[in-house]
């Protein structure tokens, strides 16, 4: 029923997404308090969790700009009604 719906291809990044912006505020918070506390090593491995989450969203971010988004503007969504404007995510 959904198959090669693009609105299912961007739910599918969307998803992961969120989980890394909640990681980077996490990680953020974190680094600030190691950091605080003079937790040099600590800060230093938070640091590099925050550097990887972070390049893991500018990577979905560019599945979705370049793959997702725009096959769904071509085609509109099979989902809901399909008089919505399309989104970016």
């Amino acid at each position: 029923m959904f198959e090669d719906d693009p609105a299912i291809d961007a739910v599918l990044i969307a998803a992961p997404q969120k989980v890394e912006h909640y990681e980077i505020a996490s990680y953020g918070t974190i680094c600030a308090w190691a950091d605080q506390m003079g937790h040099s090593d600590a800060f230093d491995l938070f640091k590099q969790n925050l550097q990887e989450g972070k390049a893991a969203d500018e990577k979905l971010t560019t599945i979705a700009e370049s793959a997702a988004n725009p096959e769904g503007e071509e085609k509109g969504s099979s989902i809901g009604n399909q008089n919505h404007e399309s989104f970016s995510i």
